[in-house]
């Protein structure tokens, strides 16, 4: 996802996720969501190193 700055809305949950129940896609739009941005874009980036590290 490269959105920033807002919760994901039901709505984006159907579109990201398609074939998920009504259930689901409640939970997961109102889970508790972390945003993680990377200050270094480009080809040396620093968080997916990071992270798979």
């Amino acid at each position: 996802m490269t959105e920033m700055g807002d919760r994901m809305s039901p709505r984006a949950v159907r579109r990201i996720f398609p074939g998920c129940g009504r259930h689901t896609v409640r939970e997961v739009a109102s889970a508790l969501q972390i945003m993680l941005i990377d200050p270094q874009w480009g080809p040396d980036a620093l968080l997916w190193p990071f992270l798979a590290h």
